[in-house]
């Protein structure tokens, strides 16, 4: 799924039903998680434009990007070889980036690595999505598969949300056979159709997309 540039959802694009849920997932995680906490530093890796920075007020955030193209980061740099002393932040962020790296196994170490003990790792990535920002495209993960990452990270996962269900994935299927401005009408029924029909009938065996919240063991 494309990173999310703004925390506002509009219901007639293609990944509406996700990236709605996808928004209030990652908020409940992050003031859940972290409001609570006193104020540190938390890591932004793949940070985009940092859509969720206003969420913690207080926080030194330092948003990390592989390139300043299409965002606006602190630090440009590899979420594969972070330029971060070890244990140096008290939480991290990584949304939707984790199937864009070559290494997932790897990926999860280095967040874990700049993490203090106690620190609180939340992570958003695909479990079903199609194609995009190709090459660089590689990997999609069940539940199962990003409490295995964490674990062998050194996390322990305290909570994995669902993004939709068969509803929202059926849904954006749908709608990625009919992109651009002439179908706007087209999508606005689909997800206007699914968000109702979601509501009655919540199958989440084939979510689209999943969110995690870790905290690196002692």
């Amino acid at each position: 799924m494309s990173r999310i540039s703004s925390i506002r959802t509009r219901p007639t694009t293609t990944g509406f039903l996700v990236q709605r849920a996808l928004v209030a997932n990652l908020t409940r995680l992050i003031v859940e998680g972290l409001a609570s906490r006193p104020a540190g530093i938390l890591i932004d890796v793949g940070c985009g434009n940092s859509p969720y920075g206003e969420l913690l007020p207080g926080w030194r955030r330092v948003g990390v990007n592989i390139d300043a193209g299409d965002a606006n980061p602190d630090v440009v740099g590899d979420g594969l070889q972070l330029p971060f002393r070890d244990a140096c932040a008290d939480a991290v962020l990584c949304t939707q980036v984790v199937e864009h790296v070559r290494d997932p196994f790897l990926l999860f170490r280095e967040l874990s690595r700049v993490l203090k003990p106690g620190g609180v790792l939340i992570l958003s990535g695909p479990m079903y999505w199609p194609l995009h920002e190709e090459p660089h495209d590689y990997w999609r993960f069940t539940e199962h598969g990003l409490r295995q990452l964490a674990r062998q990270a050194g996390l322990e996962t305290q909570s994995i949300l669902r993004e939709g269900g068969a509803v929202a994935l059926t849904a954006v299927s749908i709608n990625h056979l009919f992109r651009g401005p002439v179908f706007l009408p087209v999508r606005l029924v689909v997800n206007l159709a699914g968000l109702a029909l979601d509501k009655i009938w919540h199958v989440t065996h084939s979510s689209p997309n999943l969110s995690l919240r870790a905290v690196k063991l002692p």
